[in-house]
């Protein structure tokens, strides 16, 4: 392989990482939005938004009872298996 076509290779591999890592940050964020919303919300609000959260993680989780290591271990493979990455 020539010298530019490393360097192609290299650099799309550095540009699909880039990609992946953005899609996972926004992935994140939209998870961490989520919780704020329920701690910003004032009475009432937040026992709904708190029982909406907890209601979509359980059933998110609700297939997976073969997965051990408790709810942390069935939430972390629910989203490995459901993250899907952005294909060019």
């Amino acid at each position: 392989m020539s010298r530019e076509g490393s360097l192609a290779a290299i650099w799309r591999e550095m540009d699909r990482d880039s990609v992946t890592t953005d899609q996972l940050v926004s992935h994140l964020e939209s998870r961490v939005v989520a919780l704020e919303e329920v701690m910003a919300a004032r009475w009432p609000r937040r026992v709904l938004l708190r029982w909406r959260l907890s209601r979509e993680l359980r059933a998110s989780v609700a297939g997976y009872g073969w997965v051990s290591g408790g709810f942390r271990g069935r939430r972390t493979q629910f989203i490995s298996d459901t993250w899907e990455p952005c294909q060019r």
